[in-house]
């Protein structure tokens, strides 16, 4: 799977000919290094940090709550009631409006989804909700049925307001084939209606989607030679037009800081173990998409940040970013932590601590959020920069269903 949980907050928000009218309905619903206690880890599948205060932690199934948010920058937490068992994606507009992706399974809990549903029972779904009013109710905006085969069908969510959304959705059937880092087909699906309606504007490998205005974004397919095409819409994804084509590996990670500002990340598998990637390459453009440049290998700069895979880009603005680094599902030590840049991607610099991370969220240049999961369970311990990750402080997780953090 293209690692596209990482969630990206910027500062210009983000982030089909058949049409589909969906149900709607209102649902009420320097730092020291540390371990956890061992009762009941907390494991987050997406944050955002919407601003200086502001913000949005999701977690895995059975760990804690499925939705929290913070007003107070993380000091405390409160859970919000949705109608899900996991979220993997997270676009909040402002504390009232939001946008999030996940799971629900059927009304019959003891039924696999790949089993045949008892009549009357309602299959599991991958599902698109909406706020308007903060999570005191919830939209079953877009619902995608879910076989339970090949993992969660809604890869991605991204917004631009409270009307503007896109969807990138598994489209699998018994006889697709997986290509690239994809188990089947994809769809990308838009809405101009706050969710009452979908339609499909592009189909096909699409491996990850970035939109940076109602008009302007990019996304990433896979051709059958395992080659990539990065292609642009000037017209909200009405049409699309290629302007790069990597062959160094598949698209790992795509971002953009404004309409003009862009990147594009890609792997080379062959070069990969079980907890450390070797072969990545960095593309960037300055002019929304009509040229890129390479900006090389960020692992050659990396310097103690050497091992381990990279998740990312996240660029806020067009001058500083960071790429995430951990040691994969292999699990193994290896020499990890988070690459900056201040340059727009063409140098980076090694923060060694926090080590083995995942998730980055950024509300500006300076106010971030990132995760470290420890070795072995995927318990998270969640970080906060205000000075773009030259310090972190460790936010308590206490109370949300994973134990409170130890220092060693």
């Amino acid at each position: 799977m293209v690692a596209v949980s990482v969630a990206a907050c910027t500062s210009t928000p983000v982030s089909v000919k058949t049409s589909q009218v969906m149900p709607s309905p209102s649902v009420t619903g320097s730092m020291e290094p540390t371990a956890w206690a061992p009762e009941t880890p907390i494991s987050l599948s997406a944050i955002q940090r919407l601003d200086v205060n502001v913000g949005y932690i999701a977690s895995w199934t059975g760990s804690g709550p499925v939705l929290a948010q913070t007003t107070d920058g993380g000091s405390t937490w409160k859970p919000i009631a949705v109608p899900a068992a996991r979220l993997t994606s997270l676009r909040f507009i402002d504390a009232n409006v939001g946008w999030v992706a996940g799971f629900i399974p059927r009304d019959a809990p003891q039924v696999a989804c790949q089993q045949a549903p008892p009549s009357p029972s309602s299959p599991c779904y991958g599902a698109v909700l909406r706020t308007q009013d903060g999570g005191a109710t919830w939209q079953m905006s877009l619902l995608v049925p879910d076989s339970g085969v090949y993992g969660d069908p809604v890869l991605q969510v991204q917004a631009i307001d409270g009307q503007l959304a896109w969807a990138l959705v598994l489209a699998c059937s018994p006889t697709t084939q997986p290509r690239g880092s994809l188990a089947c087909p994809t769809e990308l699906r838009h809405t101009v209606d706050s969710g009452r309606t979908w339609s499909t504007e592009a189909d096909g490998y699409i491996a990850a989607i970035r939109f940076a205005t109602s008009s302007r974004g990019w996304m990433a397919t896979i051709n059958p030679d395992g080659s990539s095409d990065v292609k642009t819409t000037f017209d909200g994804g009405v049409t699309w037009t290629a302007h790069l084509r990597t062959t160094s590996g598949s698209v790992v990670g795509l971002d953009a800081a404004d309409s003009s500002t862009a990147w594009v990340m890609t792997q080379d598998g062959g070069y990969c173990s079980a907890t450390t990637c070797t072969n990545y390459e960095l593309y960037r453009t300055a002019d929304g998409g009509n040229n890129w440049s390479n900006l090389g290998n960020p692992k050659t700069a990396g310097g103690n940040c050497s091992g381990g895979h990279f998740v990312g880009p996240i660029f806020p603005t067009p001058s500083r970013g960071w790429l995430a680094e951990n040691t994969g599902a292999g699990g193994a030590k290896a020499t990890t932590g988070l690459l900056a840049t201040d340059d727009g991607g063409a140098t980076w610099r090694c923060l060694a601590q926090p080590s083995n991370t995942y998730l980055v969220s950024a509300a500006d240049p300076t106010h971030l959020w990132i995760t470290s999961n420890r070795l072995g369970d995927d318990a998270t311990t969640l970080f906060a920069s205000h000075d773009g990750g030259t310090s972190w402080r460790q936010l308590s997780l206490a109370g949300l269903g994973g134990a409170a953090p130890v220092h060693q």
